[in-house]
């Protein structure tokens, strides 16, 4: 039997019980926009950036998809039944409060928005999911060779002015070089200094599109620097990188062990274009 609950999409950051309505409005205490404008953005660009400061909230050539995701915390993995053209149309969305308003109540003026503008209505339920768990690959709890102990206090290296500076990348091979008390990642790279085995595990979801929760038991920050090839297919591949379930095992020392557990999810009930204004 699946868990539902339904979400008040525009009332102040709450959950409704399955009973009531997930469009129910009926308080002063809807958290909104004092005004936001909305519009297409038709520039072909792949770019994408969203952001706020003090009252103000916008969005530039973003989907709703990535409006969705601002506003409710689930990944993209974990939000389903959505239309095709919420990861494809493109809209710049420039949106003003009163006051500075903190990342809370700004995130349920969000869903405001999505609800008035977009017509938005969803619900949480417990579906199941594939998901993984990183553990030890080794009984002797061996290590691998790309998985080093941190050893720098970095909180005291950001107070004192003295951080090491991140090593700028020349070529391929130096985006898998630590950053000192910092992460760079991307296409089959993850190289970090000072980072822990939960960091780990969240930027690797995103790799996966599915939940990683860490086993390991391992504790305190590290240096991690892990390669893999993504996408073996794509031009220019390098034939000689593993795969990353390889990876992780040769690399690190570590296993990612598929599950397919229960897990918290965002459906989408209904959700339509909206008008630029």
């Amino acid at each position: 039997m699946r868990t539902v609950m339904a979400i008040a999409v525009v009332v102040a950051g709450s959950l409704l019980s399955a009973q009531a309505p997930a469009t129910q409005t009926t308080t002063a205490d809807v958290a909104r926009f004092d005004g936001a404008s909305i519009k297409r953005n038709v520039s072909g660009s792949g770019s994408m950036s969203v952001g706020g400061r003090g009252g103000r909230w916008f969005a530039v050539n973003a989907t709703p998809l990535t409006l969705v995701m601002n506003a409710y915390p689930f990944q993209p993995y974990r939000i389903l039944d959505a239309p095709g053209w919420m990861s494809s149309a493109r809209y710049d969305i420039n949106a003003v409060a009163d006051g500075e308003p903190d990342r809370a109540r700004m995130q349920t003026m969000l869903r405001t928005l999505l609800a008035e503008r977009f017509n938005f209505v969803a619900h949480v339920e417990m579906r199941p999911l594939q998901t993984y768990q990183l553990v030890l690959a080794r009984e002797d709890g061996r290590l691998g060779p790309q998985l080093k102990p941190w050893t720098l206090d970095c909180d005291a290296l950001r107070k004192s002015g003295k951080l090491p500076p991140a090593p700028v990348p020349r070529s391929a091979a130096d985006f898998a070089i630590a950053v000192p008390c910092g992460m760079r990642g991307g296409m089959g790279v993850y190289a970090a200094g000072g980072r822990s085995i939960g960091d780990l595990a969240s930027s690797l979801a995103s790799d996966l599109s599915a939940p990683i929760t860490d086993h390991t038991g391992l504790s305190g920050n590290f240096e991690i620097v892990l390669r893999w090839n993504p996408d073996p297919s794509a031009p220019g591949a390098d034939p000689t990188l593993p795969s990353l379930f390889t990876a992780v095992e040769e690399q690190l020392g570590l296993k990612l062990e598929a599950r397919r557990e229960p897990a918290e999810v965002l459906v989408i009930d209904r959700v339509e274009r909206p008008t630029p204004d």
